[in-house]
């Protein structure tokens, strides 16, 4: 019996569910349908940049897992592009973490009173430790944003 998959982490949802080509009415197009966590990997590394070692400490899945992930979704969007399907969003095994909108969280240091967009507050993804100013070291998300 295999093990059951682990949750995946994602900073956000995807801004759109249906995708389809135009000029072909959505009830004669087939749908291929990619999920939550396929998006986040294609958003991670594709749209942000971020390598694979980054991209998958901020899904919280291993590297190996994370190249899985990513080249599904690829194919998945390759497929939907050249046999003009419609790419539908559903589904996955996944949980949405707060506060982390495309990687990056709101610091504010308790020295100086700077306020900077940072390395996004998960451990796991690096987070920030010193202030870029005054290179204080008592700095927290700032949740007034």
């Amino acid at each position: 019996m295999p093990r059951p998959t682990k949750e995946r982490a994602v900073g956000m949802m995807p801004p759109w569910a249906r995708f389809k080509p135009a000029g072909i009415p959505i009830d004669e197009l087939e749908d291929e349908i990619i999920t939550v966590e396929e998006m986040e990997a294609l958003r991670l590394a594709d749209l942000d940049g971020l390598d694979q070692d980054q991209a998958s400490q901020c899904m919280d899945i291993s590297k190996p897992t994370f190249c899985r992930v990513l080249m599904q979704a690829r194919q998945k969007v390759a497929r939907a592009l050249w046999q003009a399907k419609c790419l539908q969003v559903e589904g996955g095994n996944f949980r949405l973490e707060k506060g982390c909108s495309r990687g990056r969280s709101l610091w504010k240091c308790a020295s100086c009173g700077n306020q900077w967009i940072g390395r996004c507050a998960r451990g796991r993804c690096g987070g920030e430790n010193r202030c870029p100013v005054c290179g204080g070291e008592e700095i927290s998300l700032d949740t007034k944003a």
